[in-house]
């Protein structure tokens, strides 16, 4: 073998070895096992032509056919996708696609700007816990429209809730459509309630429905303010309230039907939403939820099977408009959509939304009785408080002002004015393994650190057994601790698990155990802190937490024995007491006395991340509390798909625990 021909084998190995590593930070492994949906000829085309650009590049580089990865496709469709040379252009795709969702991380309020670098609808975004989640699980094929008279649509607040916790928490991978109506007239005769928000450009509506996630093809925006009400309608008053509804609802229905047309393919599913809807808690993942039946909270939100749009859009619309069927007197649009619906609806009261209006005079903010705050604790704050702040009253609650930029996050938009962000020590304390895929740090950041305010301080107290191969060189500690933004002085890495109590650590005693370290770096560091928050390694929130303000700072609490949060001093007083007790009774070392004094908090639900078993991230959900038919089947305020992935998971696994305890 020459020199050259050596050298040249050498550039394609290092070739493939970088590949492998952009892969494995792009999707915690190389290997992935993905069940979608056929590739569309789309697909096909993007990785045609980028396997046409590097080819040469690969074409001695040697390659495990059994490599897998997904590509994100402008179809929104999954693929997997094997060969040397399939596997360099997927990750050249994924990559691209990796660095808008980057760019976009913190994006400016030109909506116009994502949807002109987007030649496809909303890609999936690698550290969205929609797409991570539910990635290996059956997700429907969904068409989301934002529909109705403009109103605060596009005011800062509406637009980065409904983006942020709406689309990219439960549906990454939806395509959003807007028709939107841009002169306002609430067709409210009490004259009390006839205030009216100012008029806004159809290029303002494009930037705000771009920013969302709708394309320029699927956004279409009507004059308004009203429909021409037929002749035959002779209830003006409650003509009114239907005609604009009806019509904003059937618009939606044209413009999925012409993406359809267009694309050959048919969606599973259709959301209807109100276009001034602030979306206040971050929703779960898609596949949990239930599209297979029809959904509803008022005329805020609808969800349906595709198969029922005719019955359910299209024909309130022909009758209503053909005369054939008349509404009463002083009714609204949902009196006329019920015998449309039937028996089949299921409302939906505890979505977390709520309808947002100008804080003026003549504006009726008056349904905060509708504002949720779920899973809250005795002593958490009141909704109808955090309502007003949160929603009418938030100073984001306004036309965005010429070049601002977003908040970092949709949680310091709600809080603004509610609460001040926490001070926030987060210790991930376990193995050093668990914790190295990346898809860890960026749901934990994104999921929880962007929840309470973006003002956490990571500390790490991980176990690495050199002895067993465990990175002997210090490089993986160093890489972690950079990519987290920990301190040298604030990671410790012992060699093996120290004796808290007793001769021979059980799990509760390990716990105890890293828990007091943790304490004790945190307190040595000389930063005060509101918060001190622990993980065990390797966890991640099954969905996102609650914004910031919507927690009672001063109470312990946790989830499971997998994530604690409390005051630095109720740590510290419930650890001293554990010590005391296991002090007189070494058999008191089995004890978790911080599942005793702190309460469980379903909002904080968390899973453990493993590329290799995605049913371990779903083994921790309490699926008796949620399962069809018991009086807590919502998540988040949508009911639990009949076939959500605890089922699924429990049918192959039948040893998953049922319960959350």
């Amino acid at each position: 073998m020459t020199s050259a021909t050596l050298r040249c084998q050498q550039q394609g190995e290092e070739q493939q070895q970088e590949l492998k590593k952009l892969a494995l930070s792009i999707f915690g492994t190389t290997r992935p096992c993905f069940a979608g949906n056929k590739r569309s000829s789309s697909t096909s085309s993007t990785i045609t032509s980028t396997t046409t650009a590097i080819s040469i590049i690969m074409a001695n580089t040697t390659s495990n056919s059994n490599n897998t990865i997904l590509a994100p496709s402008a179809t929104n469709n999954r693929a997997a996708i094997s060969s040397p040379i399939i596997l360099t252009a997927t990750i050249f795709v994924a990559l691209t696609s990796r660095s808008n969702d980057i760019s976009s991380a913190i994006p400016s309020f030109s909506g116009a700007a994502q949807a002109k670098s987007a030649n496809s609808q909303s890609q999936s975004d690698p550290s969205s816990l929609g797409s991570l989640a539910c990635s290996r699980f059956s997700s429907p094929k969904v068409a989301l429209c934002v529909h109705g008279g403009v109103r605060s649509f596009t005011h800062v607040l509406v637009r980065h809730t409904m983006k942020e916790y709406f689309v990219d928490s439960l549906l990454p991978n939806a395509t959003v459509f807007a028709h939107i109506t841009r002169l306002d007239s609430r067709g409210d005769a009490h004259q009390q309630y006839a205030g009216l928000f100012k008029e806004v450009t159809e290029e303002e509506i494009r930037d705000a429905a771009a920013f969302v996630g709708a394309i320029p093809s699927n956004i279409e925006v009507v004059e308004g303010p009203n429909v021409e009400v037929p002749s035959c309608q002779t209830d003006q008053e409650g003509a009114d309230n239907v005609t604009s509804p009806a019509s904003t609802r059937n618009g939606c229905l044209q413009l999925i039907s012409r993406h359809e047309n267009k694309t050959g393919e048919m969606f599973d599913a259709i959301l209807l939403v109100r276009a001034d809807l602030t979306v206040y808690v971050p929703f779960a993942p898609g596949c949990l939820y239930d599209f297979e039946h029809v959904h509803s909270l008022v005329d805020w939100y609808h969800s349906l099977p595709r198969s029922k749009a005719r019955l359910m859009i299209t024909e309130p619309y022909e009758k209503f408009f053909g005369c054939t069927k008349l509404t009463r007197l002083r009714k609204d649009v949902d009196d006329y959509l019920a015998p449309f619906f039937g028996a089949a609806h299921m409302s939906t009261a505890n979505l977390p939304v709520m309808i947002t209006r100008e804080n003026l005079p003549r504006f009726p903010n008056n349904m905060c009785n509708m504002f949720r705050n779920p899973f809250a604790l005795k002593q958490d704050p009141n909704p109808e408080h955090l309502c007003k702040f949160m929603t009418y009253a938030n100073t984001y609650n306004r036309q965005p002002g010429k070049g601002e930029v977003t908040p970092v996050s949709a949680a310091q938009t709600l809080c603004r004015q509610a609460a001040k962000p926490p001070r926030i020590a987060l210790c991930v304390h376990g193995s050093l393994a668990s914790e190295l895929p990346e898809a860890v740090s960026q749901l934990r950041e994104r999921h929880f650190s962007r929840q309470l305010g973006s003002e956490v301080t990571t500390f790490l107290h991980l176990v690495v057994d050199v002895e067993e191969g465990g990175d002997e060189d210090g490089r993986l500690r160093q890489e972690l601790r950079a990519r987290l933004g920990a301190k040298e002085a604030n990671a410790v890495f012992p060699a093996s698990v120290g004796k808290a109590c007793g001769e021979s650590p059980d799990a509760a005693s390990e716990l105890q155990w890293h828990q007091d370290q943790c304490l004790t770096m945190i307190e040595s560091s000389g930063n005060f802190f509101d918060i001190v928050a622990m993980f065990q390694s390797g966890v991640v929130p099954i969905m996102g937490l609650k914004p910031y303000c919507m927690y009672n700072s001063q109470l312990p609490r946790r989830y499971l024995n997998l994530a604690y949060m409390a005051p630095p001093k109720r740590f510290r007083q419930a650890i001293a007491t554990w010590k005391s007790n296991c002090s007189s009774n070494p058999a008191n070392s089995t004890l978790d006395l911080m599942g005793e004094t702190f309460p469980n908090d379903e909002s904080m639900a968390m899973g453990r991340y493993s590329p290799s078993d995605p049913c371990k991230f779903f083994e921790t959900m309490p699926w008796s509390l949620l399962n069809p038919g018991h009086v807590k089947r919502m998540v988040r305020g949508i009911p639990l798909s009949p076939n959500h992935p605890g089922a699924i998971c429990q049918r192959k696994h039948s040893t998953l625990p049922s319960s959350s305890e």
